[in-house]
């Protein structure tokens, strides 16, 4: 480990020079973890551009070796406003042929002292099976939660089978006293009260399984919750939403998201999906998935709808099964004392 140098500091302190070296590791993270065709190299010179979210702290780590070459790299972040102020989150990656060196625990021996004291957990995830696991598992044995990330192969569907699926299930919801309207880009406001969008996201936020994590409500505003949007359409996302209200009170209940980036045009990512508890048990969280897809089957060339839920969430896999979702990974998800990681790193 003498041969290699690590460098901390944020997005600005990263020496020019080393950039697109890191923008070639983050695209081989992206390929090596989920086993297809990764973005083409210009969406990671494109998110580097893109500013932060003003309430949470993030610092890099760049390992360095003696030729000069990144050979891995780590973040650690943390919330310095709204909720969850006593806890932050680590990532990290090395090149294949430079793991077992060491080199993430150096990162990560290069990281933990620039939290603030406040933050006395540290959250860090793994792909099953992976080596970030074995290296996770080192300082706690059990994972707290599981993400089971299932996949759909767009190329499988029959658009005219779909097409009549979806407009069966939206007939259903209309004689059930819900409507169904498309939005573009997260612009929710131009058809419900936002104030009253953003409690509904909140109420599905909180309601998500969380297994055994600890971590406390999401707090949100119109506002924090436009800038998490925005921030992502900055750097080339789009966003394709379908929103349920309630015909009688006018007040949405629910409603699904996905998105894609022309800078990675093999997949579609699913967002939330969700129905408040009251008007849940009438179908329409399915009704909503299928909107969803047969507008990417008509209107984008995504081959894989990727989603992701809790391995507790039994409702949602079953809607995902009926849509030919089959598991593609499973994250795992571990809360980690401070006190644990540094007590692991003198060892």
């Amino acid at each position: 480990m003498n041969d290699i140098k690590i460098l901390v500091g944020n997005k600005e302190d990263i020496p020019v020079k080393y950039l697109e070296q890191l923008f070639a590791l983050q695209q081989l993270e992206e390929e090596e973890k989920w086993g297809i065709l990764p973005p083409e190299i210009e969406l990671f010179r494109k998110k580097w551009k893109v500013r932060e979210v003003y309430w949470i702290k993030k610092l890099r780590a760049v390992a360095i070796n003696s030729e000069d070459l990144v050979v891995g790299f780590g973040i650690i972040g943390w919330n310095i406003k709204y909720e969850n102020l006593d806890r932050g989150w680590f990532v990290a990656y090395v090149a294949k042929e430079h793991r077992r060196k060491g080199i993430g625990k150096s990162m990560l021996k290069a990281l933990i002292t620039k939290p603030p004291e406040q933050i006395k957990l540290i959250y860090a995830g793994s792909v099953l099976g992976s080596n970030g696991e074995f290296f996770l598992r080192k300082i706690k044995k059990d994972n707290d939660y599981q993400e089971k990330r299932n996949a759909a192969d767009l190329t499988e569907f029959n658009v005219n089978k779909v097409r009549e699926e979806a407009n069966k299930l939206l007939k259903k919801a209309k004689e059930k006293g819900y409507r169904v309207v498309e939005v573009k880009n997260m612009t929710f406001e131009n058809h419900v009260d936002i104030e009253e969008f953003v409690t509904v996201v909140q109420q599905i936020w909180n309601d998500m399984p969380r297994e055994k994590l600890t971590y406390e409500d999401h707090t949100l505003t119109p506002e924090r919750y436009k800038e998490m949007y925005d921030i992502e359409m900055l750097g080339g996302d789009n966003y394709y939403s379908f929103l349920c209200i309630h015909e009688e009170t006018n007040k949405p209940v629910g409603y699904t998201i996905f998105s894609t980036n022309p800078l990675n045009k093999q997949v579609a990512w699913q967002d939330d999906t969700g129905v408040i508890p009251e008007h849940r048990g009438k179908g329409l969280g399915l009704m909503l998935k299928y909107q969803s897809l047969l507008q990417l089957l008509e209107e984008t060339n995504a081959k894989y709808w990727i989603t992701g839920n809790a391995g507790s969430n039994e409702h949602m896999i079953k809607i995902n099964k009926t849509l030919n979702h089959k598991l593609w990974l499973t994250e795992l998800e571990f809360e980690l004392k401070r006190e644990e990681i540094e007590k692991y790193l003198k060892s």
